[in-house]
This record gives structure tokens, sequence and C-alpha cells, in this order.
């Protein structure tokens, strides 16, 4: 079974936490079209180092002292960052623990796709898993991650190299993949709003170590039909 490896930093702590509930969504239906899923995501207070969430493994890394740990799933990460040396270095700590975590899980449990949510910071992470590990990286662009790119120092030069080191690239909305194609037309290779199916697909694509082109397929059709039509159209 092939392995698809999700990085976020918003995911579910607990049942019927709506924080990153989206993507426990997601991997819920790339698991139902038979991949094997694990989420790698960074730790929280009170909150085991491994956990399971509706059959999907979840696996959780320390990036900073507990007290440090407050990046992730509250929306203010870019804010914190910003503002302080303590969030800057945590964020460091982040990438770092993320890329640590993910290695080692590559010699337990072999990674087939990575699968990064949000360019920065896991589109950043997962384009160095992705080389060490030999494995296709898809990016999943949510929102709030394309307004990265004009407010963070570097932010354009990182989110092209991302996208340009990614298989596919797929977003959230129409609106959003407009958004990203403007930043850089040549490197957005796959821009579709119907986020379930078409990452399945692209997850598909990938595996098939091609590169994708522009598609829009309807959310009702099979994750089957889907591939075909990408690969028909290549």
């Amino acid at each position: 079974m092939t392995r698809v490896l999700f990085l976020a930093h918003a995911f579910p702590r607990y049942a019927d936490d709506p924080v990153g509930s989206f993507i426990l969504r997601l991997a819920v239906v790339v698991r139902t079209a038979g991949y094997d899923v694990t989420v790698l995501a960074p730790s929280a207070p009170g909150v085991p180092a491994t956990d399971t969430f509706e059959g999907i493994a979840v696996r959780r890394y320390r990036y900073a002292p507990s007290e440090w740990e407050t990046l992730a799933y509250t929306g203010t990460m870019s804010a914190q960052v910003g503002a302080s040396w303590k969030g800057k270095i945590a964020i460091g700590g982040m990438l770092a623990a993320a890329l640590r975590a993910a290695t080692s899980l590559n010699r337990e449990w072999p990674i087939d796709v990575v699968h990064a949510h949000w360019w920065f910071p896991g589109g950043l992470v997962g384009l160095a898993v992705s080389r060490i590990v030999g494995a296709p990286l898809v990016t999943t662009l949510h929102g709030s991650d394309i307004r990265l790119v004009n407010t963070v120092p570097g932010g354009r030069s990182m989110f092209r190299r991302v996208a340009a080191g990614s298989f596919a690239v797929t977003t959230v909305s129409s609106w959003l993949a407009a958004q990203a194609s403007e930043i850089n037309p040549s490197a957005i290779q796959t821009a579709s709003h119907a986020l379930n199916v078409d990452c399945r697909a692209a997850i598909a694509v990938a595996m098939r170590a091609v590169t994708p082109i522009a598609i829009s397929p309807q959310p009702e059709m099979p994750v089957k039909a889907v591939a075909s039509s990408i690969v028909s159209r290549m």
C-alpha cells in the first residue's frame, strides 16, 4: 500500500477539535482511496506524542521548550514569529524538528509521497524531506499561507522553490489558484478547487513521477476518473 505522509502545523488535538479538522477529513478521504496515511504535526500542551483519529495515525514532535511551543494551533504563527526573537527561534526549531521527525519516521515507515499542507512551514519541510527520502512532493495551499509570500522576508523566493520542487500544487479555491499563479505561473503546475478529489488525483500523478498540468475536475468525479483525465492530457 502506498504510504502518504501529511505534513501540517494544524491538526485536531482531541476529538471534536475544530483546529485542522479539514486536514483530518482529507486524510480520511485519501485513506479511503486506498492509501496508508500518517500525519506529522507539532506538539501541543497535554497532547500525546502518538495518537489515532478515525483510523489515521498521528505523530507529534517537540520543537521548543514547552512554554515556547505556542506557534501551532492558534492561528497566530506569523504574528508571533514577527513580534519576537522567541518566535523566530521557535519557528527555526519547528522546521528542524519536523525534518528530523519525518526522516526518522521514514526509517520504520518508508514514505512514498509527501503531502505538505500550507507551503510554509509544511511545504518548506516537505521539499527537504522529498529530496532526502526520494519521494514526490504534493503541496496544498489553504489560503493563509499565500499571504506569507509577500509578508515574510524572502517569501517569494521560498514559495517559488517549494512550488517548483512539487510534482503537484493544489489549492482549496480557484481564487487562490489564480493568486498563486500570479506569483509564479511557471511553477504552479496544478490549480484546482476540488480539494479532496484533486489531492488524491495529484498523489496518483506524483507516484507516476510525471509533471501534471492544470486541471479542473468536478467534485463528484471518482478518483480513478480524475487521475486518468490528468494522465491522458500529458
